[in-house]
């Protein structure tokens, strides 16, 4: 079901993608903010994703009142279905894409409309810790195709929003976001779009204002399953960039590490595993990437401990020293930051 009247599309008008998933608390700061848009050549799709705390009613109110404001209701699919809802029901020329319980500046949208019509914008983005602490974060500057292989190594090629897509690069390349992903769906998505694209533009302005989550171990959802799965599909994106002729190897590097690591936090210190269980999920790990027999992002004198250990040809023996190993890491990080 939707509510709201579209705007007829042209060539400058942005499509703004908002899945909706219990956001109430925070729903109205963040529609609040895309009213507040200098840019007004816009429209927002809010798509609710099966909300149960009157998101839904909050997203009908805001469709009824504001004619660039449509809502469409689903039935709960995850997050992943309900961006590709709003991409196929997005009219304008780009897309971009802001999360329920973040919010932005006034000219968002103007920082990230591309001068000359590039196929993809990047704009800095404000970061409000949970402690109070802000911080900035933005991809340096580039020019060309220095552009695309500066942004393909930064950090915040992580996440969809922040950015502005090109919807004709969208759908002649079949690009959606994996829904078989429980995880680092945005990062897949980024990387194939880059895949695809041609053209980059940087904006260092911050645009963006990311409300960023408290940690606790014991909130930890993810499953071995779920990084291994992740791991091959970025594997295969990492394969496309390098066909293009980018240097991926920081790229590869970066994930190795990353995904690396949180693999051996979910097998060692969130849920009880055997030694055999916990074999097949990292030589897994490793057999998806050329590189991935790396050091999985521990540091350097534990993954030479890790290396010279494998050497023995133990699995139990391996298997010990990754579990005291991880203890020590997470007993340091815990101390640090009380």
């Amino acid at each position: 079901m939707m509510y709201g009247e579209s705007i007829k599309s042209d060539h400058n008008l942005i499509s703004v993608i908002v899945p909706v998933y219990n956001a109430a608390n925070d729903l109205r700061r963040c529609l609040d903010s895309l009213l507040r848009q200098t840019y007004t050549g816009y429209e927002v799709l809010l798509i609710n994703d099966g909300s149960t705390d009157g998101s839904g009613l909050i997203c009908d109110a805001y469709a009824e009142a504001h004619q660039q404001f449509n809502v469409y209701h689903l039935k709960n699919g995850g997050v992943s279905a309900a961006r590709n809802t709003g991409m196929e029901k997005a009219r304008g020329n780009y897309i971009a894409f802001v999360d329920a319980d973040d919010y932005v500046e006034d000219t968002y949208l103007d920082l990230l409309l591309p001068p000359r019509g590039e196929d993809f914008s990047v704009c800095g983005v404000k970061i409000l810790a949970p402690n109070g602490a802000v911080s900035v974060e933005h991809v340096p500057g580039a020019d060309g195709d220095n552009a695309q292989q500066t942004v393909i190594n930064h950090h915040l090629v992580r996440t969809v929003w922040g950015k502005l897509f090109k919807r004709s690069v969208v759908a002649s390349a079949g690009i959606k976001f994996n829904v078989s992903l429980r995880v680092g769906e945005d990062t897949c998505f980024v990387l194939e779009f880059l895949s695809a694209a041609t053209s980059v533009f940087i904006r260092k302005d911050l645009g963006y204002v990311y409300i960023k989550p408290g940690y606790r171990i014991d909130k930890y959802r993810t499953g071995p399953g779920d990084l291994v799965a992740l791991y091959t599909v970025l594997c295969a994106c990492e394969l496309k960039l390098a066909q293009r002729g980018f240097d991926v190897e920081g790229l590869e590097k970066y994930n190795r590490n990353v995904i690396g690591f949180n693999l051996l936090t979910a097998l060692y210190l969130v849920k009880k595993y055997s030694v055999k269980t916990r074999d097949q999920y990292i030589t897994a790990f490793k057999k998806a990437g050329k590189q991935a027999a790396g050091d999985m992002g521990l540091p350097g004198f534990v993954a030479g401990g890790m290396r010279f250990i494998e050497r023995s040809g133990s699995r139990v023996l391996t298997d010990r020293f990754l579990f005291l190993s991880m203890k020590m890491i997470w007993l340091k990080a815990k101390f640090l930051n009380n």
